[in-house]
């Protein structure tokens, strides 16, 4: 007998996987939390959580973990090229992802999470919920949660579905930088965001292009300042910010929606069910939302019905946000000059601007009336 066969396994440790052990083990779920790498680190990709995602983060009682290590921004200045379109409040926390795995890591450890580090899932049996690792380890679970990200092992034995390159490339870096807020400049060539990050002096940006043949979809490519140089409009103050440092540049790639995020034995979170396009910033934001939901269903009912209930709660939401986040992406790059001033100008009202945001912003799960199903 499998000694975790009455055990949820969670594999991957990203967002997703990490948040759902800190629910599992609150509600005294057993489970355990599988990664293929020796340790957590995205290095200095960042992140930001807006107000959907803090809740989250709050209800996990690591708020005050939070606000030590990501910078809490209340607005953010968009341009269009160099002209100044608008500074809006914001409430976002913009940090690093390897900050942000290791407040949920700590966190699920000191309350009695396990982590099985390098253990790569090398084959999986669906029938029997069992997984081998490492080619050599079979274990049974009770239930298995995909959250292994875009390259997901477990969709492709689930679900099959390959990446599709989203017609967007990126370059991303931290440069040594003081700004107090969110930094977002739109143009036909390129969109850029320049946010602090939580370690003083310093900045995280990332500038998209739209490029008909990707970047290798990898975080950790380096590239040269001239070739980012060609590709980015650069603000003429952070110019010399970004020369001698180091410069990473990725593919975006996204999957076809899926039609359910879950099939026998094996459900899907984060990345491995929804990878979207980052114009939106809320791929770390969706990834804590369904780890909320997916823990609360488990506690409440027998999993089917957890995995019924749970797909029926996010498959609308996540999917309306990825095909929200690639319209942004277009409204970003807008080439036309008569449709620019357009933008520009729609962006002045507030009531558009609250139409866009208070999707994204306002949901909470616990409030919603869609996790009040009947058992």
């Amino acid at each position: 007998m499998s000694k975790y066969n009455d055990h949820i396994a969670i594999v991957g440790a990203g967002i997703a996987g990490l948040a759902l052990g800190c629910f599992l083990q609150k509600y005294q779920i057993k489970n355990i939390v599988i990664e293929r790498n020796n340790n957590i680190s995205d290095e200095g990709a960042g992140i930001s959580i807006s107000p959907n995602g803090i809740r989250v983060i709050e209800r996990l009682g690591l708020l005050k973990e939070l606000k030590k290590k990501a910078f809490h921004n209340t607005s953010a200045s968009f341009f269009s090229e160099y002209e100044h379109v608008l500074t809006n409040p914001v409430n976002v926390f913009t940090s690093t992802r390897s900050n942000i795995y290791e407040i949920l890591k700590e966190e699920y450890l000191k309350i009695g999470g396990q982590i099985l580090f390098d253990s790569e899932v090398t084959s999986i049996n669906k029938n029997k919920c069992e997984l081998v690792l490492n080619k050599k380890d079979r274990h049974k679970f009770k239930h298995i949660v995909a959250c292994d990200g875009i390259n997901s092992l477990l969709r492709e034995k689930g679900q099959k579905n390959k990446n599709i390159y989203s017609g967007y490339s990126c370059w991303r870096g931290i440069i040594k930088q003081n700004i107090n807020n969110v930094n977002l400049v739109m143009s036909p060539k390129s969109h850029t965001v320049i946010y602090p990050t939580a370690q003083e002096g310093y900045a995280s940006f990332v500038g998209v292009i739209k490029k008909e043949k990707g970047f290798v979809d990898s975080w950790r490519e380096k590239g040269a300042f001239q070739d980012f140089a060609n590709d980015i409009i650069i603000p003429p103050d952070y110019i010399e910010a970004f020369k001698n440092i180091d410069l990473y540049r990725w593919g975006i790639y996204i999957r076809k929606p899926m039609k359910k995020l879950y099939s026998k034995n094996l459900t899907f979170l984060g990345d491995a069910a929804h990878p979207i396009v980052p114009f939106l910033g809320q791929g770390g934001c969706l990834a804590l939302e369904d780890a909320e939901a997916f823990a609360y269903f488990l506690k409440e009912y027998q999993i089917t019905k957890a995995q019924k209930y749970y797909n029926e709660n996010r498959i609308y939401r996540v999917n309306r946000i990825s095909s929200m986040s690639l319209n942004q992406g277009r409204l970003y790059h807008l080439s036309n000059k008569t449709f620019i001033n357009a933008r520009n100008r729609l962006m002045q009202f507030k009531f558009i601007r609250d139409m866009s945001t208070s999707f994204l912003w306002d949901y909470d799960f616990l409030n919603s009336k869609l996790n009040n199903f009947n058992s």
